[in-house]
């Protein structure tokens, strides 16, 4: 199919062999192991629009037990497993003569298991059990106008849901955040040396309980066949 194309990829790690070859400084109660993969995805939906996606996850695994910098002659215990996905799916298209559509979402994940303990000590002070994740959900749409050969106008809107989870032993503490955008951006050439771009976003974050107006401006001037001038201010 001429109009579609995919692949996919998958690769193991394991350095228990090369750790019987060269000795650690670390005494390992788990070598460390690692999977990975990732698969993407593209298809012609129009003479002009195409939808792609990306995917990629990965896991790990390692622990090991050091000299006690606190309690000489006592151990200390370090183990942690890992788990992040990242995926993304966008779509472009264009919609009229001069009018171009861009959408997007994206999902990632990330999760930390972690182990601390002294092999001596039997206290929360000295033990502890830590598992941290957070979440990302992000959605985009953009809409694009040409003006003439060069310059354009954009349009458009983003949403975030971000989760942030932290388990401290007995203890835990939760962080969400909705986040949302608006943004208009030009890209003017004055001449054919000549470009500015001007813009702005406003942006609302739930956590921050606060919105922002985030102004942006930018000129650069062509100098040279590979050099060019530039000045830019922004909030962000």
């Amino acid at each position: 199919d001429k109009r579609s194309s995919g692949g996919a990829d998958l690769n193991y790690t394991n350095l228990w062999p090369y750790f019987q070859v060269s000795k650690q400084k670390q005494d390992f109660t788990i070598y460390p192991i690692f999977w990975n993969g990732d698969m993407n995805f593209r298809k012609k939906t129009s003479a002009t629009g195409m939808i792609k996606f990306y995917g990629y996850a990965n896991t790990s695994r390692l622990g090991f037990t050091q000299p006690s910098l606190d309690y000489p002659g006592d151990k200390n215990l370090f183990e942690l497993q890992n788990l992040n996905v990242y995926t993304n799916l966008t779509y472009h298209e264009q919609i009229a003569k001069k009018w171009k559509l861009f959408t997007g979402f994206s999902y990632s994940t990330n999760t930390d298991n972690i182990n601390i303990a002294n092999e001596a000590k039997d206290s929360s002070f000295n033990n502890a059990k830590i598992k941290h994740r957070n979440d990302l959900t992000q959605t985009k749409i953009m809409f694009t106008r040409s003006i003439g050969l060069l310059s354009s106008i954009r349009l458009g809107g983003e949403y975030e849901y971000a989760t942030d989870n932290t388990l401290y032993n007995q203890y835990t503490k939760r962080f969400v955040d909705n986040y949302t955008a608006a943004f208009a951006e030009g890209g003017f050439y004055l001449t054919t040396k000549l470009v500015a771009r001007v813009g702005g976003r406003l942006e609302y974050s739930s956590l921050l309980q606060k919105a922002n107006i985030a102004p942006r401006i930018s000129m650069a001037y062509k100098v040279g066949a590979k050099d060019q001038f530039s000045l830019a201010y922004g909030d962000f």
